[in-house]
C-alpha cells in the first residue's frame, strides 16, 4: 500500500514524465495484477499468472508511438485503442479459439483489465478509453475506490492464506488420514 501512496504522489508531482513515474507505474501494475490473482488464486493456473503479469506491464509498450511523435495508435483518444476493452475481447477470443493457447491469452487479458482498473484511478484523470472503438470518452474512477478494492482483494488473498496454512497445520498435527 505504501508504493501505492508513493505512486499517487509522485503521480501529483510530476505527471507522466516516464524517467520518473514508469518504475512506480509498472511495479503498482503488478501489484494490482498480483492482489487480483492472490484473491482469486484457485480460479488462476500458473501460466495464467505470468502472462497476466506480463500483460499488465507489457500493454504500457502501445505509447511508445506516442512518445515518438506519432498518433497513429491514439487517434482522438487520450491513451492508445489498445487500452480498451477492444484488446481484453480480443485476447479472449483467442483464448475461446485455440484450447491450447487458453491459459496465456485469458491470463493476459486478465493483466490488461487490471492495467486499465490501476489506469482509471490516475490521479491526472484522463481515464481511459474503454468503449473503443465506439466511443473515445474517457472513463475514471476515484481512487479512494481503487484503494478500497486493491484493500479488499488483500484482505481476500490473507484470509485465503489464513485459512489454506491453518488447514496445513492441521494436516501436519493429525498426521495422515488413516495412520491411526
Amino acid at each position: 500500500m505504501v508504493l501505492f501512496a508513493v505512486d499517487q504522489f509522485v503521480y501529483q508531482q510530476v505527471g507522466s514524465f516516464v524517467p520518473f513515474q514508469a518504475p512506480l507505474d509498472w511495479t503498482d501494475h503488478l501489484l494490482t495484477t498480483l492482489f487480483i490473482v492472490w484473491a482469486v488464486r484457485p480460479l488462476v493456473g500458473r501460466r495464467m499468472i505470468l502472462a497476466a503479469l506480463v500483460a499488465s506491464v507489457v500493454i504500457d509498450a502501445d505509447h511508445i508511438p506516442g512518445y515518438l511523435g506519432s498518433e497513429i495508435i491514439t487517434g482522438a483518444g487520450n491513451r492508445p485503442y489498445t487500452h480498451s476493452l477492444a484488446t481484453v475481447a480480443v485476447l479472449l477470443a483467442l483464448a475461446a479459439a485455440r484450447p491450447s493457447w487458453r491459459g496465456w491469452a485469458s491470463g493476459a487479458a486478465l493483466g490488461v483489465l487490471s492495467h486499465l482498473w490501476r489506469d482509471m484511478a490516475e490521479p491526472q484523470g484522463v481515464g481511459v478509453s474503454l468503449l473503443w472503438p465506439f466511443s473515445d470518452r474517457g472513463v475514471t474512477t476515484s481512487a479512494g475506490l481503487y484503494f478500497g478494492s486493491i484493500a479488499v482483494l488483500g484482505a481476500i488473498a490473507l484470509i485465503r492464506a489464513y485459512f489454506a496454512d491453518a488447514c496445513a497445520r492441521s494436516a501436519v498435527v493429525s498426521g495422515p488420514v488413516g495412520s491411526g
